[in-house]
C-alpha cells in the first residue's frame, strides 16, 4: 500500500504550478477554466499535453525534483507506486495558468502596490481527485455552496473539484468569487469575453500551446499611477493612449509541434467602432514581402519588411499628435525641418512611403554592422495622378537628406571642436 500521508501539501503545490496534472478519465471535460476566471484576467495559458508536445518531458523532470524529499521517507516499493500515480496524471490533460492584476493596499492603509492573483486548473476524475488530497499533508477543509474546499493551515492556497477540473485559486476570497462566478452567475466570466471568445476560435488544430492575453487588464483607467507619471511630460504620447485604450480585445497565441518543427499563429481582436473613431485602419499594413529578393543573405543578423510606413505615420500623427498643443509642436517641427534641409514632409518626404519598406542588418569586419533601408518607389506602382515620376523625386529626397545629414554632423564637430572619428579595436581609423 502507498503511505500517502507521508506526502506535504507544499510539495503538492510546488508540483501543481510547476504545472503538472491529473488524469482525466472523460476525453471532453463539463468545465472550463474561463468559465470561473473573471472577464478582466490578463492572461491565461493553456498546456495540452495530449498532442504532441515538447513539455511532458519536462513535468515529468519537474514533478520528479518537486517530490524526491518526500519519497526519500517511503520504503522503495511505495515510492515508486506514488510515483507512478504522479507520472501518469501528466498525459493526456489540459493545464491551465491564468493571472489577474490587481492593487493591494497595505494594512495600515497609507499606500498600495500592484499584484496578482493567480489560478490554476487540470482535469481530474473524481476517483484520481480523491487519490489526490490522500497525498496531502496538513490540509484543512470546507464546504462551500455545497463544493468541498481544501487548503494549507499556513498558506492561502485554496483547490476544489468542480466538476472533472480541479481549480486552484492563489487565496480562499478568489475561490469563492470563482465559484460565485461559476455557480451563482453572479458577474461575467472570461468565457463570456468577446476578445476571449475571439481569441479561442483561432487557435491551431492539435496546438499544444495556447494564451490569451487581455490588455484591457493591464489599461490604466485614469493613467494617474505613479509609474506613467514620466509619460505625463509627453503630452502627445498621454493623448495617445488615452485614445487607444481599449482599441484591442485580445491577443492570442498558438503553437503546434510538427515533424520538421513548430507552426504557431498571432492573433489580435480589435475594437472596429474604437478603429473608425481613431480613423485608423488594420488593413493598411497587410502586404507580401518582395524586398527580400533583393537582400544578401551572406552573414545578415536581421532583416525586417513592412507595408506602407505613409499610413504608419499618419496613424501615429492621428493618435499622438491631435490635439491642439501637440499639432502645434508637429508643426513647429516640420517647419524646421523644411528651414533646414529645404524639405517638404508632406509634399515630399510622405509620397515617396507608400508602397514596401525594409530593413537589413549585415555583419562586416568593421564594429559597427552594415544597415540598409530600402524603399520600394517603382514609377508603375507610386505613380501620382499628375504623371510625376516617383523615382525622380526620390532621388532629389535623399540627396536632400544626405546633404542635412552632412551639414549637422559638420555643425556637431564644430560646435565640440573635435573630429568625429570611429575607429576600430586595433584603434584603425573607419
Amino acid at each position: 500500500m502507498i503511505n500517502l500521508k507521508k506526502v506535504p501539501f507544499l510539495a503538492l503545490v510546488a508540483f501543481m504550478f510547476t504545472g503538472l496534472t491529473a488524469n482525466a478519465q472523460t476525453t471532453t471535460p463539463n468545465v472550463e477554466m474561463a468559465q470561473l476566471l473573471p472577464s478582466d484576467v490578463a492572461q491565461l495559458w493553456e498546456i495540452n499535453t495530449g498532442v504532441t508536445n515538447p513539455v511532458s518531458y519536462i513535468f515529468n523532470s519537474l514533478l520528479s525534483m518537486s517530490m524526491q524529499e518526500s519519497l526519500n521517507g517511503m520504503s522503495a516499493v511505495e515510492q515508486q507506486q506514488t510515483n507512478d500515480f504522479l507520472t501518469t496524471i501528466v498525459k493526456n490533460n489540459k493545464v491551465s495558468i491564468a493571472i489577474k492584476m490587481t492593487t493591494v493596499t497595505s494594512e495600515d492603509g497609507t499606500y498600495s502596490y500592484p499584484s496578482t492573483n493567480s489560478y490554476f486548473s487540470f482535469q481530474i476524475s473524481p476517483e484520481n481527485f480523491k487519490k489526490f488530497i490522500a497525498l496531502t499533508k496538513d490540509v484543512s477543509n470546507e464546504k462551500y455552496d455545497g463544493i468541498a474546499l481544501y487548503g494549507s493551515r499556513t498558506s492561502n492556497t485554496t483547490f476544489a473539484l468542480v466538476g472533472n477540473l480541479m481549480f486552484t485559486a492563489s487565496s480562499r476570497a478568489e475561490m469563492v468569487r470563482a465559484l460565485d462566478l461559476y455557480t451563482k452567475k453572479m458577474g461575467t466570466a472570461l468565457a463570456q469575453n468577446d476578445g476571449y471568445i475571439a481569441v479561442r476560435q483561432k487557435d491551431l488544430q492539435g496546438s499544444f500551446l495556447n494564451i490569451f492575453i487581455n490588455p484591457l487588464s493591464y489599461a490604466q483607467n485614469d493613467f494617474s499611477s505613479a509609474d506613467l507619471a514620466p509619460l505625463n511630460e509627453i503630452p502627445a504620447l498621454m493623448e495617445g493612449l488615452k485614445a487607444a485604450r481599449g482599441l484591442v480585445k485580445g491577443e492570442g497565441f498558438s503553437l503546434v509541434q510538427t515533424t520538421p518543427g513548430f507552426n504557431f499563429s498571432f492573433f489580435v481582436k480589435y475594437d472596429q467602432a474604437k478603429l473608425t473613431q481613431l480613423n485608423l485602419n488594420f488593413g493598411d499594413y497587410n502586404f507580401l514581402p518582395q524586398l527580400y529578393k533583393w537582400v544578401n543573405s551572406q552573414n545578415i543578423i536581421l532583416y525586417s519588411e513592412q507595408s506602407n510606413l505613409q499610413a504608419s505615420i499618419k496613424s501615429i500623427v492621428k493618435m499622438y499628435f491631435s490635439g491642439v498643443e501637440t499639432s502645434k509642436q508637429f508643426t513647429t517641427w516640420k517647419n524646421s525641418l523644411k528651414a533646414d534641409a529645404n524639405l517638404d514632409f508632406d509634399t515630399e518626404l510622405m509620397p515617396i512611403l507608400k508602397d514596401k519598406y525594409s530593413l537589413s542588418i549585415h555583419k562586416t569586419s568593421q564594429i559597427i554592422p552594415a544597415l540598409t533601408f530600402m524603399l520600394n518607389v517603382s514609377s508603375d506602382l507610386n505613380t501620382v495622378s499628375s504623371g510625376e515620376n516617383m523615382v525622380a523625386k526620390s532621388v532629389n529626397v535623399l540627396s536632400k537628406l544626405v546633404d542635412y545629414a552632412d551639414k549637422a554632423f559638420t555643425k556637431m564637430e564644430k560646435d565640440a571642436a573635435v573630429e568625429l572619428i570611429i575607429v576600430d579595436l586595433m584603434g584603425n581609423k573607419i
